[in-house]
């Protein structure tokens, strides 16, 4: 199952802007003990705490840990996704409020990304950036001879720290099938 560089590109702005709203978070938790964030109507605050994998390592990829109450929805060489045990939507190929990561293409990798940041992911450099649109972060991951794009729901409020963390632990792996622009 592959997906369209257009449809994950219309999906990855909501994972970014996401991110950015886990540093806001952190810092107003950090900074001040009585302050508390109201989360926006319609949304569903998921827990940041990550948890080893469990499962059997899915089609295409290796992953060492999730996000506690979440499980792999869909995998095959092209994409991995991740959702909320109890998620609503159990689609696999509607990406709103899940974890999407897939390897980049030529097309993805030419983008001007918005609010990028250099990001250290074990002893790899990568980029987090912001998904126009929405409510998503993105990371783009080099790795040996492909780069992954990662897509998170701003529901997670996942630092950067969490951000590298997760994506330290997870590696394509085979032959992959790179969406085509």
């Amino acid at each position: 199952m592959s997906i369209s560089s257009t449809q994950r590109n219309v999906l990855l702005p909501v994972g970014l802007a996401a991110a950015a709203a886990a540093g806001v978070l952190a810092f107003t938790l950090l900074g001040s003990g009585s302050s508390a964030t109201a989360e926006p109507a319609g949304t569903q605050s998921i827990s940041a705490e990550l948890t080893s994998f469990q499962g059997e390592q899915p089609e295409g990829f290796r992953i060492e840990q999730v996000p506690a109450g979440w499980d792999v929805l869909a995998a095959d060489t092209g994409k991995l996704v991740l959702a909320a045990e109890d998620a609503s939507n159990q689609d696999p190929n509607e990406f709103t409020g899940k974890i999407l990561v897939t390897v980049a293409n030529e097309a993805e990798l030419s983008v001007e990304r918005k609010n990028t940041q250099d990001l250290e992911v074990g002893d790899v450099t990568a980029t987090s950036f912001d998904f126009e649109g929405g409510d998503s972060t993105g990371l783009l991951l080099p790795a040996e001879d492909r780069t992954l794009i990662f897509q998170f729901p701003g529901s997670l409020k996942w630092d950067s720290a969490t951000v590298a963390e997760f994506a330290a632990g997870v590696e394509s792996v085979g032959t992959p099938d790179i969406a085509q622009g």
